[in-house]
């Protein structure tokens, strides 16, 4: 949770990606593989900063991203991703749809077609925002890779001179990524020519290792840090524009709990059955309210010399 400034510190913030001005202020550069969005001035990455609600849906931020196996795409090129949506937080869930509106102005400036597609989304249940960050980056130049079978007497007397022989050591981050058993071998293949660069996520200012960044996630208020980049796909049928908000970092605020989530599913089922009353949502409805209140407030105005019509 965050402190009672907190909200006003942020909105001062001239990165602050619901600021109405802030289209103004930025603009697209030629990147490596598109556009870039930067500041007019500087000509710096834009790196902005919200605050949003993490959905469940599609919520893939633990050690094995987005891949679900090779006939669906490549290792390599999967990702961490989660949607977004209007934060239960009053302090922030207007400006949500500001943060929609300057996104929704930046990308038309771009866009070489209607079809944007990839971070905004808009369908029955409202707006929402895709963040994604690519899970591995390749490496400048490819290790070596070691030799399938390791004596004893060379590891041992390995010198600088033979030291090369046994291979090029890798990162521990990489070597000891906590993917599930099954895409180890996906990850030995690629481990010699990429790195892993994992998803920067803090809560009370603590890391949060990559096996519990899902679980903390889900359904929390979160400040994010992100840039945006543009690709527009000229090739693909159809040519489409494709946009990307890439995660930078992540705060989580406030966890709460899911429409899915309910007390009586974590009981045993030899304990009873359950009352139809636990799910029965007390709402007050609003002439019942004032029907009720109504002789107090006639008492109460007559006091005051006030007529109630």
């Amino acid at each position: 949770m965050y402190d009672a400034d907190y909200p006003n510190r942020l909105k001062k913030l001239q990165n602050y990606a619901a600021s109405p001005e802030l289209p103004s202020l930025l603009q697209w550069k030629p990147a490596e593989a598109g556009h870039a969005l930067v500041w007019k001035t500087t000509k710096e990455l834009f790196v902005g900063v919200a605050v949003v609600q993490v959905y469940n849906y599609r919520l893939n931020c633990g050690p094995n991203g987005n891949y679900i196996n090779p006939d669906v795409g490549k290792f390599v090129r999967s990702k961490f991703q989660f949607y977004s949506g209007r934060p239960s937080d009053s302090n922030f869930s207007e400006d949500y749809l500001k943060l929609f509106s300057n996104l929704e102005k930046l990308q038309q400036e771009i866009a070489v077609t209607k079809s944007r597609r990839d971070m905004l989304f808009v369908d029955a249940s409202g707006k929402m925002l895709r963040f994604a960050k690519a899970i591995f980056m390749e490496r400048e130049k490819p290790l070596k890779r070691s030799p399938d079978v390791r004596y004893y007497e060379d590891v041992v007397n390995a010198t600088e001179e033979n030291q090369e022989d046994l291979g090029d050591t890798i990162d521990d981050e990489t070597n000891n990524w906590p993917v599930e058993e099954k895409y180890k071998e996906a990850l030995n293949e690629i481990k010699y020519t990429h790195r892993v660069l994992p998803l920067r996520v803090y809560k009370d200012s603590e890391y949060v290792e990559p096996r519990n960044v899902n679980n903390l996630l889900r359904n929390s208020v979160v400040e994010v840090l992100f840039s945006i980049h543009h690709t527009f796909l000229r090739s693909q049928v159809p040519a489409h524009d494709t946009f990307r908000a890439n995660i930078e970092q992540i705060i989580i605020h406030k966890q709460q709990q899911t429409f899915d989530e309910t007390s009586y599913s974590k009981t045993s089922v030899r304990s009873g059955p359950i009352s139809a009353d636990t799910f029965n949502v007390k709402h007050q409805r609003e002439d019942e309210n004032e029907s009720e209140s109504r002789p107090q407030k006639i008492q109460s105005a007559k006091g005051k010399g006030t007529t109630i019509l």
